[in-house]
C-alpha cells in the first residue's frame, strides 16, 4: 500500500490494545510508525485500520497526504504532496490514482483528466511547463485515440495518436493562419498536403502529395511519449517515499523550453549506441550542414593543451585521478562554441549523458541566447549491434570505421582471417586496429549504460524536438531517415 504495511500495522495496533496503553479500536487516534520510513498518521480507525478522514505524514521526507482512507490505503478524494512539492489531488482507488484528479510535479509538468490503476487513462488535458498542451484520449499512461497538440508557437494539430505516436490522418494549423492535411504511420509522416489558406474539413482535404520515403517533420510530437511511461511495469516512474503504491516511482517530466528565447544558431544533440552507424551519419550531418561535430573527449584535450582556465581545471583533475566535474565541462563546451566556426550552429556528440548534465547545458545555452534544437538517436537492437561490433576495424587518426563483412576495406579478401596487415585504410593504407572492447561480454556492459542514460535524457527533453530513427537499415535508407530529421539545418541544396 501506500502507507505502512497493514499487517504490521495491524500487530502494532493490537499489541497496544492488549498492551492496555489506550489505543482505540475505532474512530480518532495518531500512530507512529518507521517503516517504510518514519512518520505518523492521525485520522480514523475502524478495525485497527485507517479507514475515513486521515493525515499521514512521513517525517523524513516531508511526504503527505491529507483525505479518505480504506482499509489502511488511500482510497477515495484526496491530496498527496512529495517533498519536491509535486502534487496529486483527486480521486484514489486502493491506493492509486483512480478517477478525476490532477497532477503538478516539481517541473511544473500539469495533467487534469481522467486516470486509472495510478496512470492516464480517459480524457485528459496535459500542459507542459513551456506552456505547450496535448488535449485528448490517454490509454496507459500515452495518448491513444483523438487528440490535438497546441505548440507554443500558436501552431495546432488535431489528429489520431496510438500508443504515444501519431498515427492517422490529422492537420496542422500553422501560426499563420494556413492548414496542413498530413497522414502519418506509426510516428512517421508517409503523406501530406502543400499548405492551405482556406479552413476546410478534414474530409474535404486532397493528399496530393505523397512522400515515398517516409518523412519526418521535427517540429511534431514524435514516437517519444509526451510523459514518463514504463510500459514494463505499466505504471507512472515517481521519485516519492519508498514503499509508495499510489506513486511506485517517478515521471520522467518535460522540461520547459527556454521562455522568450529565440535560438541563434541550431544545437543539434546527436545519440547512437556502439555500432549504429553514427559516424557515418555524422559525417554526412556536418557536410550537409557545415556544423562542426563537437564530442567532450576532444574538447577537454585540446582544452588542456591550450591551456585554457577551465583546461587548466580539467588538467588538474585527470592529474589527481578525480573525474571532471559537470561545471568543468559546461564551461570547456561555453568556450569552444564561442569560436566562429560555431556562430551558425555546432553538433554535439554523446553529451549531455546525465539529466543534471542536460540541466546545466539548457541553463548555459539559455545564458547566451540559444537553446537545442534537435535530439537525433540513431536507434538499432542490440542483438544487431553484437554482430557489427564485433567485426568492426577503424582507422584510430580519422576515425573511418570499416567491417569485416558490411564495409571491407579494399585490402581485405573477404575470407582470411583479418589481421592488421590484411585490414588497411582504404584512403591512407595505413594499418587499421581494433577497440579492445569490442567484444560481447564488454558490448553488453556499454549498451546498458547507454540505454539508461540515453533514454532518459529523451524523456527529459520531450517529443517536440526528440527523433528517433532506425538505425537496423542501409546506411544510404538511414540517411534518408536522417535528412528527414534536420532538412531545416542544411546549407541550401546540401541534400
Amino acid at each position: 500500500s501506500d502507507s505502512v504495511g497493514s499487517g504490521a500495522f495491524a500487530r502494532t495496533m493490537l499489541g497496544g490494545l492488549l498492551g492496555d496503553v489506550g489505543r482505540k479500536k475505532f474512530g480518532f487516534a495518531r500512530e507512529e510508525f518507521d517503516a517504510p520510513s518514519p512518520g505518523y498518521y492521525e485520522g480514523q480507525f475502524r478495525f485497527f485500520y485507517r479507514a475515513g478522514d486521515g493525515t499521514l505524514i512521513y517525517t523524513t521526507t516531508g511526504d503527505k497526504y491529507v483525505g479518505q482512507f480504506q482499509d489502511d490505503v488511500f482510497h477515495g478524494h484526496g491530496t498527496r504532496v512529495w517533498a519536491d512539492k509535486s502534487k496529486y489531488e483527486g480521486q484514489w482507488v486502493r491506493g492509486k490514482k483512480h478517477g478525476q484528479g490532477s497532477y503538478v510535479d516539481e517541473m511544473q509538468l500539469k495533467y487534469v483528466g481522467q486516470w486509472e490503476g495510478g496512470v492516464r487513462h480517459g480524457k485528459g488535458d496535459q500542459e507542459f511547463a513551456n506552456g505547450e498542451r496535448y488535449i485528448g484520449q490517454w490509454v496507459k499512461g500515452q495518448p491513444h485515440g483523438k487528440g490535438e497538440y497546441r505548440f507554443g508557437d500558436g501552431s495546432l494539430y488535431k489528429g489520431l495518436w496510438r500508443h504515444g505516436r501519431y498515427d492517422g490522418e490529422g492537420v496542422l494549423k500553422h501560426a499563420d493562419g494556413t492548414y496542413e492535411r498530413m497522414k502519418y504511420d506509426r510516428g512517421l509522416l508517409s503523406a501530406r498536403e502543400p499548405r492551405d489558406s482556406k479552413h476546410r474539413q478534414m474530409g474535404e482535404l486532397q493528399v496530393r502529395q505523397v512522400m515515398h520515403t517516409p518523412t519526418v517533420l521535427p517540429k511534431l510530437p514524435r514516437s517519444r511519449h509526451l510523459v514518463g511511461y514504463d510500459p514494463v511495469e505499466q505504471t507512472e516512474i515517481h521519485s516519492g517515499a519508498a514503499g509508495n503504491a499510489a506513486s511506485p516511482g517517478k515521471i520522467l517530466s518535460t522540461p520547459s523550453k527556454p521562455s522568450g528565447v529565440k535560438a541563434k544558431r541550431a544545437v543539434l544533440v546527436l545519440f547512437g549506441p556502439p555500432g549504429a552507424g553514427k559516424g557515418t551519419q555524422s559525417e554526412a550531418i556536418v557536410r550537409k550542414t557545415g556544423f562542426p561535430q563537437l564530442s567532450t573527449g576532444d574538447m577537454l584535450r585540446e582544452a588542456v593543451a591550450a591551456g585554457t582556465e577551465v583546461g587548466l581545471k580539467a588538467k588538474e583533475a585527470m592529474d589527481s585521478g578525480a573525474l571532471v566535474t559537470d561545471d568543468v565541462v559546461i564551461g570547456i563546451i561555453k568556450d569552444r562554441i564561442a569560436q566562429p566556426d560555431c556562430d551558425g550552429g555546432f553538433i554535439l556528440d554523446g553529451f549531455p549523458r546525465t539529466i543534471p548534465q542536460a540541466k546545466a547545458l539548457d541553463n548555459m545555452l539559455q545564458g547566451i541566447g540559444t537553446k537545442v534544437s534537435r535530439v537525433l538517436e540513431i536507434n538499432v537492437p542490440d542483438s544487431v549491434l553484437e554482430d557489427r561490433i564485433c567485426g568492426r576495424w577503424i582507422h584510430k587518426e580519422s576515425g573511418r570505421s570499416y567491417h569485416v563483412s558490411y564495409a571491407r576495406p579494399r585490402s581485405y579478401d573477404g575470407q582470411s582471417v583479418p589481421t592488421e596487415e590484411t585490414m588497411r585504410d582504404d584512403i591512407t593504407g595505413e594499418p587499421l586496429t581494433r577497440r579492445g572492447d569490442d567484444n560481447a561480454e564488454s558490448l553488453k556492459k556499454r549498451l546498458g549504460s547507454y540505454h539508461a542514460e540515453t533514454e532518459r535524457i529523451l524523456d527529459y527533453y520531450g517529443s517536440w524536438i526528440c527523433v528517433r530513427v532506425n538505425g537496423n537499415q542501409s546506411p544510404q535508407s538511414v540517411e534518408l531517415e536522417v535528412d528527414s530529421a534536420l532538412a531545416e539545418f542544411y546549407k541550401p541544396g546540401a541534400r
